[in-house]
């Protein structure tokens, strides 16, 4: 059964004044999880104070851990690094 897990994804340290809207990060980031075992897709969730990666997913093929392992070595084309923290639901 699919879950949804939302990240917020503190970028600051990688682009300053980016905020996390940039559509290459999106993508790489849909690419990235897109092609992990029990990931169904994941989304930009602007609707809240603050944007996040809503990631749809089996939580029995792929926990919360290894998404955010995952995140926290993105985006691949800057030297910085995400650090991502789990959205409230």
């Amino acid at each position: 059964m699919a879950t949804e897990s939302g990240f917020h994804l503190d970028c600051h340290g990688v682009i300053g004044e980016c905020g996390f809207a940039c559509a290459r990060c999106v993508d790489e980031i849909q690419s990235v999880v897109g092609r992990m075992p029990g990931v169904d897709k994941a989304y930009l969730d602007e609707t809240g104070e603050e944007a996040k990666i809503v990631i749809e997913h089996d939580p029995d093929l792929v926990t919360v851990d290894q998404l955010t392992d995952v995140l926290a070595r993105l985006p691949s084309f800057y030297e910085g690094c995400f650090v991502p923290r789990l959205a409230e639901s």
